[in-house]
């Protein structure tokens, strides 16, 4: 039988928890911190060593501001939440899509791995 694959996008939080601890059957304390991290940590703590897992940490999505108007606002609100002085990275939805082909097609190499991914 192939090993099996599986994608969770979006799985952060109480449901990134939660599907963590469908797969590892090993319930999350409820003192635990519900953040991207602590569903991480939980991963990295609980997986067995025959279960493989890559993480996929993407900046700002390029693709989020939508045209017109609502784009304009969206960027005038990061602008002055963030300061003109603050650099922000930024990354294509497709590039993320590329770095996930990858993992897929070269499990080893990316077996256990957490990778923050931005553009330049």
């Amino acid at each position: 039988m192939p090993p099996r694959t599986l994608l969770i996008t979006g799985a952060t939080g109480q449901q990134g928890s939660a599907v963590i601890d469908a797969l590892l059957s090993h319930p999350l304390s409820s003192s635990d911190t519900f953040t991207v991290l602590a569903v991480e940590q939980h991963l990295r703590k609980n997986a067995t060593r025959t279960m493989g897992w890559t993480i996929l940490g993407p900046v700002i999505f390029m693709d989020n501001p939508p045209p017109g108007l609502a784009g304009k606002v969206f960027m005038t609100l990061l602008r002055d939440t963030l300061g003109r002085d603050k650099p922000l990275q930024w990354i294509a939805t497709r590039d993320i899509g590329f770095f996930a082909a990858e993992a897929f097609h070269n499990p080893e190499e990316w077996n256990k791995k957490a990778t923050g991914l931005a553009g330049g």
